[in-house]
């Protein structure tokens, strides 16, 4: 295919990812990046095709072993979301640099959205378990799964958040499947955080709600 069509037809992403596979094919490399980037540049409004032009970028820069470039595009796909690049990034630092790098990526994805998804499973494999319990005060209902990861270090606290998420829970309910809800939890909490823990707070609900029977009936089935 002459230049000048290629040059026509490469507006079409089906056509440039078949440019990119052959040229790939042909281990010509910089083209490859050449043609991610302009890619990147023309598909700005499609976050989809960006991700994927940069996937193939980084493939290219993995084969020719620019590091530099490596690291600074991982990072970005790992920020957008994909977790993969994680444990890319992590082999092309050394031991030394990567508690630096570590609390980068921990700072940016504390501030997004992904907060509950890849942040949660970095601070978990890293065993960052102040900046979880952090999460989890801010946030207590997830306390009711990131337990297993706190108890044994900061058992008062995880107590303290599970009372904090059952009062907050109960003070929503309205209605009998609420409740169970209510009752769900403090189930979780005896089980984490003794029967003592439990009743204590069964009793702190009944007194508090003395006018809710459908809730005391949940309640005394705990």
């Amino acid at each position: 295919m002459n230049n000048s069509r290629q040059q026509k037809n490469i507006d079409s992403s089906e056509f440039r990812e078949r440019v990119i596979q052959d040229n790939f094919n042909q281990a010509n490399y910089e083209k490859v990046i050449e043609l991610c980037l302009d890619g990147e540049k023309k598909d700005k409004q499609f976050l989809g095709l960006i991700h994927k032009w940069q996937q193939y970028r980084f493939q290219a820069y993995e084969v020719v072993q620019d590091e530099t470039n490596q690291k600074s595009l991982g990072m970005s796909l790992l920020l957008d979301g994909n977790y993969d690049y994680f444990l890319i990034l992590k082999q092309l630092y050394s031991q030394e640099e990567w508690s630096q790098v570590l609390e980068y990526i921990t700072d940016n994805l504390s501030q997004t959205r992904l907060r509950g998804t890849i942040y949660v499973r970095i601070l978990i494999e890293e065993g960052l378990t102040d900046k979880l319990l952090t999460y989890c005060e801010n946030s207590p209902i997830e306390i009711e799964h990131l337990y297993p990861h706190l108890i044994e270090q900061y058992p008062q606290r995880v107590t303290e958040i599970f009372i904090q998420h059952i009062h907050s829970m109960a003070e929503r309910s309205s209605n009998r499947s609420a409740y169970r809800n209510v009752c769900k939890v403090i189930k979780t909490f005896r089980k984490v955080c003794g029967p003592e823990s439990a009743n204590v707070i069964i009793k702190e609900l009944e007194d508090r709600y003395p006018r809710r029977p459908a809730f005391l009936d949940e309640l005394s089935k705990v």
